[in-house]
């Protein structure tokens, strides 16, 4: 679903990805980000290069 919504995105002209959210980390979703390519700033802010992070997706998905 996050390579789907990257790819629209992607082809409306958007390049980067920023999300904060104020909810209790989830270590196997901070994982999840920063395996694709994102950086995780602090514990709450999540922010990367959409055709990067869409790259990581597709390699991890052998597409």
């Amino acid at each position: 679903m996050v390579g789907l919504t990257f790819e629209l995105a992607k082809s409306g002209g958007i390049e980067n990805f920023d999300s904060i959210t104020y909810r209790v980390p989830n270590h196997d979703a901070l994982a999840f980000w920063q395996g694709i390519g994102a950086f995780v700033r602090g514990l709450f802010h999540i922010e990367g290069n959409i055709s990067e992070m869409l790259d990581q997706i597709k390699t991890e998905r052998k597409i």
